[in-house]
């Protein structure tokens, strides 16, 4: 552990946390989530190849921790990658509330982490609102959201949110016997991780392992899987969701190319109505910055931008 006095504050940076601290620092930050759980870390940086879980904490005079944040540190050909929000997923600072002073710390070790060594830094936030404390670089990150009325007949408001081309399409994968539904615990993984292994070697990405995967859908009851099958209750597709409070967060997904259509738009449907039945305000479907294909299914569907924040600087680049 490096501990750094700043008094009256002490930062420090640590590779294990005081779970009880952790969990009320985590229930008194009105902006905190599932994402910001210790263990969420730990379990993606076991995933990664080359990574490591740390945590920058901001503590008082008598150890209290006041502000926090999550860190997975990569490192690559000895250079280090620093982020906090790694594979896709948000992350940022948790703070007891009123503490901008520790946050301000948080933030500062943050940006030179890792020294010379460190060659890519990024945050990315979920809420609405940004972080408390001053986050020099931070910026506008464009997120694609399906926003739900209250009070509606959800079958209705659905069919008539969607454009006249994805409209034709759920009733075309209606007729063919293509259904979904929320899943019940991980054990869907068995036949969809070979699914989304391919997809993601054919987009040139790191698929995470299926132990990983299994041990964030267990590690509380904000991971959620929702599913597709075909006519013959083949597995055919589904996204892993995370509940932030206030909205739902489709992080993960992919499906088999069938001939009547998209798959997402069933599952996504599933994930409204699951939203429509627990009081969330909005289905959170990430950003496709650089892929037109997905931006032009989100239009499909009538999802509008939410912008959200982020931080990312490169060795060479500055702030981008």
């Amino acid at each position: 552990m490096l501990t750094e006095v700043l008094l009256p504050l002490k930062l420090r940076t640590v590779d294990t946390v005081d779970a009880a601290q952790w969990q009320e620092l985590i229930e008194l930050d009105p902006f905190a989530h599932a994402l910001h759980e210790p263990g969420v870390t730990r379990i993606l940086a076991d995933a990664l190849p080359g990574a490591r879980a740390r945590w920058l904490e901001a503590v008082d005079d008598e150890g209290r921790l006041l502000a926090a944040l999550p860190l997975i540190v990569r490192g690559r050909y000895g250079l280090l990658h620093v982020v906090s929000g790694a594979s896709g997923l948000y992350g940022g600072p948790v703070a007891l509330p009123g503490q901008g002073e520790a946050c301000d710390l948080v933030a500062q070790a943050f940006l030179r982490h890792g020294g010379l060594r460190t060659v890519r830094r990024e945050l990315v936030w979920a809420p609405v609102d940004p972080p408390q404390g001053s986050w020099p670089g931070l910026r506008r990150l464009q997120t694609s959201v399906l926003g739900l009325p209250a009070d509606v007949d959800f079958d209705h408001w659905y069919e008539q949110s969607l454009r006249p081309a994805r409209r034709k399409e759920r009733r075309r994968l209606h007729r063919h016997g293509y259904r979904t539904h929320a899943a019940e615990g991980a054990q869907f993984l068995a036949a969809f991780h070979e699914i989304y292994t391919e997809r993601s070697l054919g987009w040139g990405s790191e698929p995470l392992p299926r132990e990983s995967l299994e041990s964030l859908l267990d590690s509380g009851p904000a991971w959620r899987g929702f599913v597709a099958h075909d006519a013959d209750d083949a597995l055919v597709g589904a996204h892993i969701c995370i509940d932030l409070g206030n909205e739902l967060f489709a992080w993960l997904g992919t499906a088999r190319r069938v001939e009547p259509g998209s798959i997402a738009t069933l599952l996504i449907e599933e994930e409204l109505r699951w939203c429509h039945e627990h009081g969330r305000c909005r289905l959170n479907l990430g950003t496709s910055a650089g892929l037109a294909g997905v931006s032009d299914f989100k239009q499909g569907i009538s999802a509008t931008d939410d912008p959200r924040w982020i931080l990312r600087w490169q060795r060479g680049r500055g702030h981008c």
